[in-house]
């Protein structure tokens, strides 16, 4: 039988010539990823992604076969050394195809201190020596610190946390020289925590002590915190002396804590003074009475200054009236003029301010309530005369906070013609406020008289640095510095880092009239000492003692340690002239 025909040879050979595939077969049995280029030029068959002609893509392969890998493709990378998304234009560069941890690409901006996270452009400018915001500048505001201060004043034992504090000025003696009294409920001299005032003549001398001071009242047993919290109380008895109003939130008269507010006439001028002619007194065990006071305005209509204390951790939180004319002792509950608002954990009565918002020439009241709605806050107006009971449905004026937890309330002052109507503003402190960072804090400014309700967003605010300032902890009215018309403000933060973590600061402002301002724009920020002083907790004014014609600045820093004991506290008086 015939052999058959080879099959190669009609595929393959034709009378006895090789013959060639059409190219697109020939092709298909030699490029074997398909890419369009067969296997001699293709210096990759198995990858469809490298073949001659291909655009080079960053991939670590050499994808148009010219014998280089990513070759006009490798991204430049700087350390971002800092974390703060700028980066260190000092380094060499780094080229690589994908992004890298902690280097960020080359056309990042540049970083003028890539180890401090702190300093970037855009970083609020703070009181440290250095030029935060890499604008070539270092502390264009003008930043003192403390220590440099012209009066000073200085615990002498662990926690008696002086300064933690300040009334307004006034003239306990009738010389015609002001002089301020100072806190220290934490003093031990009658027990722990019996607490302490001192009415010390201004100004205050370079380095001075509790000894120095002309005036000393002492609580009277253990726990009293006396010295909590203070208030001219103007001259209620006529006889051309000022008096002093003193709260002792944990005095035990009427029951455990039930708490009291002492009123001492002057002339101060002894080294102890007799017992107070007046006293409120709690009745209701941990109610907390006089752990804020407020005093030295007619709010009755009656022509003498009252007085007025908070009980902010009562079943029903309440601030009591005490007329001008009270003497001996009276009960917090049978106040004839009474402000009630939310439950104890709202802390109504956190903050008082007192001042005729109206013009109608008696005064008004202003009361925060910090934690209401979980710590919101809010704040109340009361327009007098007053009498009776008051709640938060007969208030005058109801503004509520707009942020979570801003502690809307923390402080109050009634703070001068802001906005050219002829009537004060109201500033009220927000120490917990996150807008400009978690706890940050802020000011708002409640344009006068502050009657109607509605949101706190305020005529204006005032923005803490940076968080965690808590700028809002204290403030008052501090003149007009800058001579445009305006009240300026001095605002406490009491756990600002710029000069130590917690030294605290106060900051010096023009009020604004709308829009936001940031502490970072600052005129002046006085610097607490030292680790955990808290200065700013605490602040208030004192009549012009260095001849410039502006009300001079006090600062308290409580927890400002005196050689070895801890928590002994420091009051700072400062000149504004210079700053």
């Amino acid at each position: 039988m015939p052999r058959p025909p080879l099959i190669g040879c009609l595929v393959l050979w034709a009378c006895g010539a090789p013959q060639r595939l059409p190219a697109e077969e020939e092709l298909a049995l030699t490029d074997r990823d398909g890419d369009g280029a067969p296997a001699g030029p293709d210096c990759d068959d198995h990858n469809p992604g490298v073949a001659p002609g291909l655009a080079e893509i960053c991939d670590h392969l050499d994808n148009n076969c010219d014998g280089q890998v990513d070759e006009g493709v490798l991204d430049a990378w700087a350390p971002d050394a800092d974390g703060d998304g700028f980066k260190d234009p000092t380094a060499e560069p780094v080229l690589h195809c994908d992004a890298l941890d902690g280097h960020l690409p080359v056309r990042a901006a540049d970083d003028c201190d890539d180890a401090d996270p702190l300093t970037h452009p855009g970083a609020p400018e703070r009181c440290d020596d250095r030029d935060n915001d890499c604008d070539g500048e270092t502390d264009p505001t003008s930043c003192r610190p403390l220590a440099t201060a012209e009066g000073q004043l200085r615990g002498d034992a662990a926690r008696q946390r002086l300064g933690h504090a300040l009334s307004a000025a006034f003239d306990a003696d009738g010389d015609g020289a002001p002089e301020v009294a100072v806190g220290l409920p934490g003093d031990a001299s009658a027990g722990s925590d019996s607490g302490r005032v001192l009415v010390v003549a201004l100004p205050l001398p370079a380095n001075a002590g509790p000894a120095d001071a002309r005036v000393s009242i002492g609580g009277a047993a253990l726990g009293d915190r006396l010295g909590q919290s203070l208030a001219a109380a103007g001259d209620l008895n006529a006889d051309g002396y000022d008096d002093l109003w003193v709260g002792a939130p944990g005095d035990t008269a009427g029951g455990v804590d039930a708490g009291a507010a002492l009123l001492w006439f002057g002339p101060l001028d002894g080294a102890s003074p007799d017992a107070p002619e007046a006293r409120l007194v709690g009745g209701e065990i941990g109610g907390q009475v006089g752990l804020t006071v407020a005093g030295g305005t007619d709010l009755d209509g009656d022509g003498t200054p009252d007085l007025l204390a908070a009980a902010p951790s009562l079943a029903i939180p309440a601030v009591a009236l005490l007329p001008g004319g009270a003497r001996g002792t009276a009960r917090f509950a049978d106040a004839p003029v009474r402000f009630e608002a939310g439950g104890p954990e709202g802390l109504f009565g956190r903050s008082i301010a007192l001042g005729d918002l109206d013009g109608d020439g008696v005064g008004d009241v202003v009361i925060a309530e910090q934690g209401h709605d979980g710590g919101r806050g809010r704040v109340f107006v009361w327009a007098g005369p007053l009498a009776g009971l008051h709640g938060a449905g007969t208030a005058d004026g109801l503004w509520l906070g707009t942020a979570a937890r801003a502690g809307l309330g923390g402080a109050l002052a009634i703070i001068g013609d802001a906005d050219g109507d002829g009537l004060p503003e109201v500033a009220v402190g927000a120490p917990d406020d996150d807008t400009a960072g978690v706890g940050a804090g802020a000011v708002v400014v409640l344009a006068g008289p502050a009657f109607g309700a509605g949101s706190a967003d305020g005529m204006a605010r005032v923005l803490g640095r940076l968080a965690g300032d808590h700028a809002g902890t204290a403030v008052a009215a501090a003149g007009d510095r800058d001579g445009d018309g305006a009240p300026d403000l001095l605002i406490g933060a009491s756990v600002e880092d710029s000069a130590a973590l917690n030294a605290g600061a106060a900051f010096l402002v023009t009020t604004p009239t709308s829009g936001t301002l940031y502490l970072n724009a600052a005129g002046v920020g006085l610097l607490g000492e030292a680790e955990g002083d808290q200065a700013g907790w605490s602040v208030a004014t004192a009549p012009d003692i260095d001849g410039d014609g502006l009300p001079d600045l006090l600062v308290g820093a409580p927890f400002h340690d005196v050689g070895g004991a801890t928590d002994a506290g420091a009051l700072y008086l400062l000149g504004t002239r210079g700053l």
